[in-house]
């Protein structure tokens, strides 16, 4: 459960409305406490100019509570409330919530007495035959343990969050559409016309074309080349019986496990030993090998000239080798001697 709440809970909190004014007329339900204020301090944060008082967080932890136990079907345990962290996902909320105001503040927005009243008035769940009722105002909010100073504020934050939110709603200017249009419609004309040459009509000066060979004569270079020769040594097919297989097993069964960290058995390893045995015992073959041929004790099996833009060998080392230089390309199986 808590796993499930864990994951999905960066998508759930957007989802929240941190507003005592969202359950007015829902009936009170038996939600979550949480008591930051150890000290019984004013409030629990700064942020900007304001402050988050200890009722807003506990107010706002009692309503993200309710969300997701709703969302369990009742089945949220304090306990499980602070395995997921809700203090904090509620402070983070409280914190983006009045980072906005704070912007709201710096841009001049209000939200006035006649303002509050309007939304008052309007609300349908203080209304009696279409008409505000304060004496039904002032009793769904003691039924759901509100008081009317706190309701009033909360509310004041409403109303900047809708101004902000309709000062980011800005129309675009006629002007602004046709830009954009234009631009977007806007299609390249093009004309196309073929032309034909016919090589027999080309005028061939020799003159010219040395006169342009001269210049140019960097671009037109032969591809560098290296000729190697190369000592190719074939991975061998050694078999091996158990004996030597179980002893090379018990010195490198470290290197044999399942998925699941644990060691194979001696049978359930056989097959990549044999592998890792006969590979063990090519490199120390291949070594003696370059030795060897290092030496001139052991003569080339091939010779072969490669270029610039071969893939097959190591051309970066090719290049700054020194001439006779043997070198060993070990993932070919191969040794090379460049001339």
């Amino acid at each position: 459960m808590i796993t499930w709440m864990q994951r999905h809970k960066k998508y759930l909190v957007i989802t929240i409305w941190i507003s005592t004014i969202a359950f007015v007329g829902a009936g009170f339900v038996g939600w979550g406490a949480y008591d930051l204020n150890k000290d019984r301090a004013a409030s629990v944060a700064k942020v900007g100019n304001r402050t988050i008082s200890v009722q807003e967080f506990q107010s706002a932890y009692a309503n993200h509570y309710n969300f997701y136990n709703n969302l369990l079907q009742g089945q949220l345990t304090q306990e499980q409330a602070e395995q997921m962290g809700l203090d904090k996902i509620v402070m983070s909320s409280l914190i983006n919530q009045t980072l906005l105001l704070n912007y709201a503040d710096e841009l001049g927005l209000l939200a006035s007495k006649e303002d509050v009243i309007e939304r008052l008035r309007n609300n349908p769940n203080f209304q009696e035959k279409g008409t505000f009722s304060k004496e039904l105002y002032y009793s769904i909010l003691k039924s759901n343990r509100i008081n009317p100073n706190d309701y009033e504020h909360e509310l004041t934050k409403e109303i900047l969050y809708t101004k902000l939110e309709n000062f980011f709603k800005l129309p675009a200017s006629t002007k602004e559409i046709e830009i954009f249009t234009s631009a977007f419609f806007m299609e390249d004309r093009l004309a196309i016309n073929t032309i034909t040459l016919d090589a027999n009509e080309v005028s061939v000066n020799e003159e010219a074309i040395k006169e342009y060979w001269e210049k140019n004569k960097a671009n037109y270079l032969t591809k560098k080349s290296y000729t190697l020769e190369l000592l190719n040594l074939p991975a061998s097919e050694t078999k091996f019986d158990d004996k030597a297989l179980e002893s090379f097993y018990a010195e490198e069964k470290h290197n044999y496990k399942h998925e699941d960290g644990k060691l194979m058995s001696f049978d359930e390893a056989k097959e990549k030993l044999i592998v890792d045995l006969r590979l063990k015992n090519d490199k120390k073959r291949a070594l003696e090998s370059f030795l060897a041929f290092k030496k001139g004790e052991v003569n080339a099996t091939e010779t072969k000239v490669i270029y610039d833009d071969d893939t097959l060998f190591p051309i970066d080392k090719i290049q700054i080798a020194a001439k006779e230089e043997v070198l060993k390309t070990c993932h070919y199986q191969r040794c090379l001697r460049c001339d």
